[in-house]
């Protein structure tokens, strides 16, 4: 799978996006088993830190695959990352069949298509709107988006702002 990985992220890179792959590049499973408990948590944790930042997130998952990537796919689903995950011809995962939610796409390639498979699908992925979160406010909280409005001023992306303010001084 090595070569396949390595394809993956050439043309990932190619599409300029920036790719946190050292998990699947450069360990050798063999000496990821050998990890302390320790060293599983911190790999764990950078893993959660690359998907909360990440803009889309791509996978092999052919048949076998692993708990772990089963885990890691669906931590990105909740966090609502665009989700491509790739499989093989004729190594279907079949637990991930059925999933059928509008920012994952299951996908076959081959030898020949992978490539163009990849660029296709991102650049149908990258097409979904943002998602929509509904949420009920106070009335003095209301008022103020209404003066905020009534200034010309949009409510959400007023709204946006003040979270990407919070999300930058939480980065520091």
């Amino acid at each position: 799978m090595g070569d396949i990985y390595k394809r993956i992220v050439k043309k990932l890179q190619s599409l300029s996006y920036n790719v946190e792959a050292t998990h699947a590049l450069l360990q050798d499973v063999g000496k990821i088993k050998l990890h302390s408990d320790e060293q599983r948590l911190k790999d764990y944790e950078e893993m959660m830190r690359w998907i909360k930042t990440a803009d889309i997130f791509v996978c092999e998952v052919s048949f076998p695959s692993t708990v772990t990537t089963g885990h890691v796919l669906t931590r990105a689903l909740e966090q609502g990352k665009p989700v491509l995950a790739l499989y093989k011809r004729g190594s279907v995962p079949p637990l991930l069949l059925g999933l059928e939610l509008e920012r994952f796409r299951l996908v076959e390639y081959d030898e020949f298509d992978l490539e163009t498979v990849i660029e296709g699908e991102l650049a149908e992925l990258m097409k979904l709107p943002d998602q929509r979160f509904t949420m009920l406010l106070p009335a003095d909280i209301v008022g103020h988006l209404d003066d905020v409005a009534q200034s010309g001023n949009n409510r959400s992306d007023y709204i946006r702002s003040l979270i990407r303010k919070d999300m930058k001084t939480k980065k520091k």
